[in-house]
């Protein structure tokens, strides 16, 4: 399993999940939201808002403390709506179309193919994400919370 945190100006972080290790609140934490806080505190932000789903390990007690006691601000996100997410609308579909056929060495030989993949898609298209991404949560906001897509 891969997790990609992202924003417009790039990859902020990618874990690739070892082998017989499971994804729990323990390993979110550890191995990815240090590296979000690492993030946000390397740049001086006072603040920094975070987009994930709702899966269990996410939204644990544990994470949430975690998330308030670093200043990280999570976005909600509407339950069963994969299609809402910038990762799951454009950035998995593009990776996954790009990789088709490679049988990669080792995790950080898929890292590096995440990375290169993503470096060469243009800064206009990632801001247009976010921005389409703004719009269909609007798009649910003005349905009431109706599914939309």
């Amino acid at each position: 399993m891969v997790t990609v945190f992202w924003n417009p100006h790039g990859i902020i972080h990618i874990d690739v999940l070892p082998p017989n290790e499971k994804f729990n609140a323990a390993y979110y934490i550890t191995a990815i939201m240090s590296k979000i806080v690492e993030f946000k505190n390397s740049n001086n932000y006072k603040k920094l808002f975070v987009h994930y789903d709702n899966a269990k390990p996410h939204v644990a007690k544990i994470v949430k403390k975690y998330i308030n006691e670093n200043s990280l601000e999570s976005v909600p996100h509407p339950a069963y709506s994969p299609d809402l997410a910038p990762s799951d609308f454009f950035l998995f579909g593009t990776i996954k179309e790009k990789v088709k056929g490679i049988v990669f060495e080792s995790p950080s030989h898929l890292i590096q193919t995440i990375v290169q993949i993503f470096n060469e898609i243009p800064s206009e298209t990632l801001f247009s994400v976010f921005a389409e991404w703004q719009n269909r949560l609007k798009k649910v906001i003005d349905a009431n919370g109706d599914y939309i897509f």
